[in-house]
């Protein structure tokens, strides 16, 4: 590693962002990340890991750095244990920071700009240099400025974060994805927004499911509704919940969220124009007044619009498993030629472990077999299980994919990888 960003400890979307951005600012250096990181933050992470490419603080080499890159902080203290960098001969070192403050880090070059988020004076340099960014990247810078401007509420908010924003947009950020991850502030003016919608909503089943149906207006002064929604649905608790906010007589903002029941809201905005993924959606909803858009949720419930995408659509065959028996020496070059994340370990078309390249960094011994260094006990999945459910597992268990098994003879019938359910999520 020659050239390091990294950014502070407890990380936030805004330091996620900037640091991600940092990394097409400076081609060829590498994210190291901080341990600790918010919940919401090692959510997006999980599942957005192949994306951002970055590597673990216990596992990065400094040996070699000749230049540290640091953003949405300008002191040492902030870093995950980055002191052997600290008084490192001819190290270049350039800090990108909205803190005013400044800190005690010695840069060879820094950009100190007071605006609502640091990611914005990242992306901003971007725009600059017409460097293309793709929706999905896009996406998480939208979450870093939203997160800690408030989306663009905050006093701290300045123009540039606007224009970044607008930027982002262009270039194809989701704002249904962003919505989802963000932790957002609940206030009075909520509350009472909550009391109605207690008292006003209703409950139909479908399918066996509970849902709760609001309709209320949408006040100008309130912004971010989506956590109202949210604690609507834990104290009901339904499987999901639909709120329709009148804009006016016939604009409509439809705000979904739900839980692992099965239920896949994300699906059913969507039928609506909108988006999001099976557990949070949102939609804008034109030239119907708001209790004809509540009806017409209810048809879609009716309908089946909400029925969790299965395994089956989504799986592909697992065309790189390997026997246990293979040299690690053969699989590193498996990983290589197919660039895959992990290769499934099989035995009578039956899946026994685990391999990813991490794992195989462990030895130097390239002719052990690759049993020496799998991963067993591997959760298992049936065509007939929901996305929800792989995405679960993964996080649960940490892996990069899931077999799927027939769910009559228990042999291997595919697989569903972390890129699957991250396609499925941006609607591509």
């Amino acid at each position: 590693m020659r050239e390091i960003v990294t950014t502070h400890n407890n990380t936030d979307f805004d330091a996620l962002a900037s640091a991600a951005a940092a990394t097409f600012l400076y081609p060829g250096s590498v994210l190291v990340l901080p341990g600790k990181q918010n919940p919401n933050v090692r959510e997006f992470l999980f599942i957005h890991r192949d994306l951002i490419r970055a590597v673990e603080r216990s596992r990065a080499d400094f040996s070699q750095a000749s230049r540290l890159i640091v953003t949405d902080t300008g002191s040492w203290s902030r870093l995950d244990r980055f002191d052997e960098l600290r008084n490192k001969d001819g190290l270049d070192i350039h800090v990108w920071d909205h803190h005013m403050a400044g800190g005690d880090i010695a840069a060879s070059w820094t950009l100190r700009k007071e605006t609502g988020a640091a990611v914005t004076l990242l992306v901003a340099e971007m725009a600059r240099r017409d460097i293309p960014v793709a929706p999905m990247h896009a996406t998480l810078f939208l979450l870093g400025i939203h997160e800690d401007t408030g989306s663009l509420t905050f006093p701290s908010t300045r123009p540039e974060d606007v224009r970044a924003c607008a930027y982002l947009l262009e270039n194809g950020a989701d704002l249904n994805v962003a919505g989802a991850f963000l932790s957002q502030s609940f206030d009075a003016m909520h509350q009472e927004l909550l009391t109605r919608m207690l008292a006003d909503g209703r409950s139909i089943t479908c399918d066996g499911y509970t849902v709760g149906i609001t309709v209320e207006p949408a006040e100008k002064r309130l912004t971010m509704l989506a956590p109202v929604v949210a604690r609507y649905l834990t104290i009901v608790k339904a499987d999901a919940v639909f709120s329709v906010f009148a804009m006016d007589s016939d604009k409509s903002m439809v705000i979904a969220r739900g839980g692992y029941s099965g239920l896949d809201v994300g699906r059913v905005v969507a039928a609506l124009g909108g988006g999001g993924h099976p557990s949070a959606g949102s939609a804008m909803v034109r030239g119907m007044k708001p209790e004809a858009v509540a009806e017409r949720i209810a048809r879609l419930l009716s309908e089946g619009a909400g029925k969790e995408l299965r395994v089956s659509a989504i799986m592909i065959s697992a065309a790189h498993a390997i026997c246990a028996s293979t040299p690690i020496a053969d699989a590193r070059k498996i990983f290589s030629e197919a660039r895959a994340k992990a290769l499934l370990v099989v035995k009578e078309n039956r899946p026994t472990g685990l391999v990813v390249p991490a794992d195989m960094a462990k030895t130097q011994n390239d002719s052990l077999p690759v049993s020496s260094v799998m991963r067993q006990n591997l959760p298992a999945v049936c065509p007939e299980d929901g996305l929800r459910t792989v995405t679960r597992l993964m996080m649960e268990h940490d892996i990069p994919l899931v077999p799927v098994l027939d769910k009559q003879s228990g042999a291997l019938a595919g697989i569903v990888t972390r890129a699957d359910v991250l396609l499925q999520m941006y609607s591509l």
